[in-house]
């Protein structure tokens, strides 16, 4: 059994060093910004009518939404950061936490305008 958890904490000592490694940092902030510049891109050829029909249907109108898939994936890179933070230290995890629930909360206020056309909230900007 020793032996068993001696390989998961190496192998976790591993996936912590290459989760803080300024590369990997970087390569994360270069795809969140990607990714938000990407669906902003894909939401405008769509509200131009530049996608065709069936690309159309599925990508929303609503800028918002790129506004919500980047703080999604920002989010989960968070929750990333906050396992690999838990076991080093309680301070910097609690801390970890508040950004984690500060994020989420800023998200709710950005999710309620959304593409959802049933949403109240997202019809009525539509």
């Amino acid at each position: 059994m020793s032996i068993f958890l001696s390989r998961i904490d190496q192998l976790f000592n591993s996936l912590e060093h290459f989760w803080e490694y300024k590369r990997t940092e970087r390569t994360a902030a270069n795809v969140l910004i990607i990714a938000f510049l990407g669906t902003l891109a894909l939401i405008e050829l769509r509200r131009q009518g530049l996608l065709p029909d069936e690309l159309a249907a599925i990508v929303p109108s609503n800028h918002y939404f790129a506004i919500n898939v980047a703080f999604s994936m920002l989010l989960g890179l968070e929750v990333i950061g906050l396992v690999f933070s838990i076991p080093n230290s309680v301070a910097v995890s609690i801390g970890k936490q508040f950004e984690l629930s500060n994020g989420v909360s800023q998200l709710r206020l950005c999710c309620c305008h959304c593409c959802c056309p049933a949403c109240p909230y997202c019809s009525a900007i539509l």
